[in-house]
């Protein structure tokens, strides 16, 4: 009507404060506020109240700058008056988090006047109500009739405020219920700075000035408060509909935590193609000439086909690529899980009367070792790397490089026998009358001139000649036996030949998890193949990327080999992990990323493509002494060094572990190996650090054990916990006090007398190192206090916590020892104890340690202190 306030434009503003500082929603729109607030068409200009500072409360309670005002008529270089508080009780249910400023309730809202855009863009970036001093004419509604209800206020189109994120939410679905969604129209633009960019992707309305939180859009949405100088809104804008809300917040979620959990996100967006092509290309071409001859030997000792190694090898290397974090380790088949792969196959299939091909049930195993490293992964258990003990890895690694080479000297004499691991020496010295000394010949080729590049020349010469290190010795042995064998037509003189290799890509297929008989057998061994696999190929990563300066994830590994192995059992690949002498090939070819293991693949793919049939002539005797050589290189025992530093349990660890390995089997080797380090671990978490204390001439409390100059208490014991207390090892530590309480130390035997000669009557009990105390632990300190007490032995806890301190008392201990039998420092409590003894023939009793506050808390002192 005629009496409505005439204005060019009107800025819809809800101010709402936060800790440290206020922000501003304000929507520019005349037509959403015709629209939806029809109150302001009926309401004349004297219906607006004016703004006095006496009228105005103060906002927030103690800011007096906020209570300042002027009226309307003020010039604009007046102070604009604070928007009303006013103490809004019924609003309770839906002001939620409003901290400090709860008793003054909703904060109202603000109808400003909104200057023309040119003197607002001569001002610059001034835009904000909380720099309003161009905002003349404000006008502050009242909140009389506010309706608790929302859809209620909002069905009225009356105003609301709120003082959360949450709270204009919940507004903005209620309006959508009742009026049906909002249309957005189209963006104003107003000069917005950066951040509108990234907004506008998300599908909200922006413009105006990010710097302030004045943003002035044609449509209607809520702005959250501002990181002082950040240019980004504290919340999001409400976007159109609920679900594109939703979506919006769940893609933004994924875009965030994708790379994390799929690494190649996180660096093929910025690989570099000239710093990184060159190397990754050629370190591809290196790896892939060692990887070719090795695939096919390791499938040997898998009891697979040829092309079953060049399977491994392919697939795994795609799928590590995606989700693999080291930018140096290779996967594919590797001697001692390709080991234990043959032997576990060899064992399942005859005890399933062959029913199940040596394809299928390694493919099978495959898959049960991929699908249990996920597990892992997924439950976040990358710490197993440590489940085995160096030494003791050391001594199986050794033992099974052992039986490596013995698995290949009858293939390298040019026959084969039936035995098995180290009963293959007996079968071959009884069958040595049937030495092909032709075999011999091609393998003595392949062992010497794999061993004399590998470990002489690559050594002698890697310094002078660093492209030595990348000479592809398997590679050669390959070449130059196959044109040997099929130039002088040794096949007819008796050679043992690999033959026909069956050509081409991988076809898909799935294994036979239907199979229950062989997945019953298979469990055991895949659990054991996947923590050897897993803690050998994690001990790379890791060495590598501190080697190159990068980091990767345990977590991160156990998916990546989960992964490959599963995948890649549906391409007939047999269980895989990272490769140390191809690994050590491709950090010194200079790889830079995963992208390496790519080119590998391509090679591989091309070579089970077009070249498979040239392989026909390859003698298994050159194969057997390309593994034996890499067998020899597993045998690493680091005796010198566990002699110089005497750590001879270690030496027997690990030669016990060489032998049950080299005798008992690979299998029952690890198994070994696992139950000896969940013991010792076991062993070492539930046997607790306990120190008897002395005081030197200095006035500190040091372990008797580590000298001998250090003054005891008579009838007083100092005893020092460096342990966490917990379920595993509380009960202990109580044994291993009442020990020292009777004998004088842990050392000592039964029959030896106590160091004290007079019967202790004090016990002081330092718990600084004890970081935390769980249920069990004060069920039996409390026991263990109502004992001593009970003997006449009085009991004090030094250099407590408040934490510790508050744990005693819910637990009972305070109220059985006194408060008085709690102290700060190990002297206040020896202290006590003394002049307790003395003042218990006077009948007194000292005061010191602890008190009750009036709160209710207890509260720590010291009796220097109090």
């Amino acid at each position: 009507n005629n009496n409505a306030p005439q204005v060019s434009s009107f800025a819809f503003a809800v101010s709402f404060p936060s800790p440290g500082h206020f922000s501003d929603v304000m929507i520019n729109s005349r037509a959403w506020l015709r629209k939806y607030l029809p109150i302001l068409e009926r309401l004349p200009s004297s219906s607006f109240p004016s703004a006095s500072p006496s009228s105005l409360p103060s906002f927030p309670p103690d800011s007096s700058s906020s209570s300042s005002s002027s009226s309307s008529s003020s010039s604009s270089n007046d102070p604009i008056p604070p928007p009303l508080a006013l103490p809004l009780d019924d609003l309770s249910g839906i002001n939620e988090g409003f901290g400090p400023y709860q008793s003054y309730g909703m904060h109202p809202l603000e109808i400003s006047q909104e200057p023309e855009r040119e003197e607002r863009s001569r001002r610059g970036p001034q835009s904000s109500l909380t720099e309003s001093n161009s905002l003349p004419n404000q006008l502050v509604l009242s909140a009389d009739n506010v309706s608790v209800e929302t859809e209620t206020l909002l069905s009225h189109g009356d105003r609301y405020v709120t003082n959360s994120h949450a709270n204009i939410n919940r507004i903005i679905d209620s309006w959508e219920e009742v009026h049906g969604e909002v249309k957005e129209d189209e963006m104003e633009e107003d000069g917005a700075e950066d951040g509108e960019e990234d907004l506008a992707e998300r599908g909200y309305q922006t413009g105006g000035d990010m710097e302030n939180a004045a943003l002035s859009v044609t449509s209607w949405r809520t702005i959250g408060p501002l990181d002082p100088g950040s240019g980004d809104p504290g919340f999001d804008a409400v976007p159109a509909s609920k679900m594109k809300r939703y979506c919006n917040k769940y893609w933004r979620m994924f875009k965030q935590r994708a790379p994390y959990y799929i690494p190649v996100l996180s660096w093929l967006p910025k690989y570099s193609l000239r710093d990184n092509l060159v190397s990754d290309l050629m370190a591809g071409l290196s790896i892939a000439a060692i990887l070719v001859p090795q695939g096919i030997a390791y499938s040997s000792l898998a009891n697979v086909d040829p092309q079953n190694g060049l399977y491994t090898a392919f697939i795994p290397l795609i799928v590590y690529f995606v989700f693999g974090t080291s930018r140096q380790l290779c996967i594919g088949p590797e001697g001692v899980v390709s080991l234990l792969t043959g032997t576990t196959v060899a064992s399942v299939t005859e005890r399933l009367d062959n029913t199940l091909t040596s394809v299928e049930c390694s493919t099978l195993l495959a898959f049960l070792v991929g699908s249990f490293l996920l597990i892992l992964g997924f439950l976040r258990l990358g710490f197993l790397d440590n489940l085995l003990s160096r030494p003791m890895l050391l001594g199986f690694v050794s033992a099974s490089g052992s039986i490596i080479f013995c698995e290949q000297i009858d293939s390298f004499l040019g026959f084969s026998v039936p035995q098995r691991e180290w009963e293959k020496l007996v079968g071959v010295a009884e069958n040595l009358n049937l030495t092909n000394w032709y075999s011999v010949g091609l393998g003595l080729i392949g062992l010497l001139f794999c061993f004399i590049t590998d470990n002489i020349v690559k050594k002698k010469l890697s310094d002078r000649f660093p492209g030595v290190r990348l000479i592809p010795s398997a590679l050669l042995v390959v070449i130059i036996t196959t044109l040997i064998t099929w130039g002088f037509d040794l096949e007819d003189k008796g050679v043992r030949i690999i033959g026909d290799v069956k050509s081409g890509p991988p076809i898909p297929k799935p294994p036979l998890l239907l199979n229950i008989d062989a997945v019953r057998d298979l469990l055991i061994p895949s659990i054991l193949i996947a923590i050897v696999g897993y803690v050998e190929s994690n001990a790379i990563a890791k060495a590598y990327a501190s080697k190159n300066d990068y980091p990767v994830s345990s977590n991160r590994e156990l998916v990546a080999l989960g992964f490959s192995n599963s995948i890649g059992s549906f391409f007939g690949s047999f269980p895989c992990n990272g490769s140390l002498s191809r690994s050590k090939v491709a950090d010194t070819a200079g790889m830079k990323t995963q992208l390496a293991g790519v080119f590998v693949a391509t090679v591989l793919f091309c070579v089970l493509l077009f070249m498979m049939p040239l392989f026909y002539y390859l003698p298994k005797s050159a194969i057997a002494g390309i593994i034996m050589v890499a067998a020899a290189n597993l045998i690493h025992l680091e005796l010198a060094y566990l002699m110089q530093i005497k750590a001879y349990l270690e030496i027997f660890l690990t030669f016990f572990t060489f032998c049950a390995t080299f005798f008992l089997g690979a299998e029952l080797g690890i198994v070994f190996a696992v139950l000896i380090s969940l013991f010792l671990m076991i062993k070492h978490s539930t046997v607790p650090s306990l120190f008897i204390l002395g005081r030197d001439k200095t006035g500190h409390w040091r372990d008797i054990g580590q000298s001998h100059d250090l003054q005891l208490h008579l009838g007083t014991l100092v005893i020092r916990i460096d342990d966490s207390l917990y379920f595993a090892n509380v009960e202990q530590v109580a044994k291993m006090i009442y020990r020292i309480v009777n004998l004088g130390g842990l050392h000592l035997h039964p029959t030896d007398q106590t160091i004290n000669p007079e019967r202790i009557t004090g016990l002081v009990l330092d718990i600084h190192n004890v970081h935390t105390m769980d249920a069990v632990s004060l069920i039996v300190l409390k026991e263990m206090a109502e004992d001593y007490k009970r003997r006449g032995v009085e009991v004090c806890f030094a250099r407590m916590s408040q934490s510790q301190m508050d744990k005693m008392e819910l637990a009972k201990i305070v109220a059985i020892l006194g408060h008085n039998h709690f102290h700060r420092s190990i002297n206040d409590a020896v202290k006590f104890l003394a002049e307790k003894r003395k003042e218990k023939i006077r009948g007194q009793v000292p005061q010191r340690g602890y008190h009750r506050k009036k709160s209710g808390s207890i509260k720590l002192f010291s009796s220097s202190n109090p």
